[in-house]
C-alpha cells in the first residue's frame, strides 16, 4: 500500500513538473508545495541565498549550454575544422594549410548528392542555407585514393 502511495505521489510530481515550465530544458524540473516552488536545470553551479522578513529566496547561477560544436580532424596530415554543427546557415571548413585542396560531397541520409566541391585553401564555405532542417553527411576525400575519406554527420536547424 505504501509503495502505491509513493508511486502515485512520484507520478503526480513528475506530471506537475512537466506542466510547470514554459519550455523544457535538457534536464531539470520544478517542485511545488503549499509554501512555494523551486525549479532546477542541469548546469546549476552555485546558488545565492537571500532572506527578509517576507520570506527566503534561493537564486541559482546557471552555466550556459552551448550546442554549437565543431569537428576537428586530421586529413592527410592537415588539420581541418568543420563548424558550426548544428548549423542554421552555411557550413564552414577551416584548414591549417593555405594550399590544401580536398574534394567534398554533401549528401542527404539516403546518399543523394546535394553539393560537390573542393576545399580550397584556408577557409571554405559549403552552402547549406537553402537546405531544409535535417541530418546530412559531409564526406571529405583526404588521401590519394577514393577510399581515404572522412565522413561527418551535419545537422541543419
Amino acid at each position: 500500500m505504501i509503495k502505491r502511495i509513493l508511486l502515485a505521489v512520484g507520478l503526480s510530481l513528475t506530471v506537475g513538473s512537466l506542466c510547470a515550465q514554459s519550455t523544457m530544458p535538457a534536464s531539470g524540473g520544478t517542485a511545488r508545495s503549499a509554501n512555494g516552488s523551486v525549479s532546477y536545470t542541469v548546469g546549476q553551479v552555485d546558488y545565492l541565498f537571500s532572506s527578509s522578513t517576507n520570506g527566503n529566496a534561493v537564486a541559482g547561477v546557471q552555466q550556459p549550454f552551448d550546442d554549437n560544436t565543431a569537428y576537428h580532424t586530421n586529413c592527410d596530415g592537415v588539420e581541418l575544422t568543420i563548424f558550426p554543427n548544428p548549423t542554421s546557415a552555411d557550413l564552414y571548413v577551416s584548414c591549417d594549410v593555405l594550399d590544401a585542396s580536398y574534394p567534398y560531397v554533401l549528401t542527404d541520409m539516403i546518399g543523394k548528392i546535394l553539393f560537390e566541391g573542393e576545399l580550397q585553401g584556408e577557409y571554405t564555405t559549403i552552402p547549406t542555407s537553402k537546405l531544409i532542417a535535417g541530418a546530412y553527411l559531409l564526406k571529405i576525400v583526404c588521401g590519394e585514393g577514393k577510399d581515404d575519406n572522412s565522413v561527418f554527420k551535419i545537422i541543419k536547424k
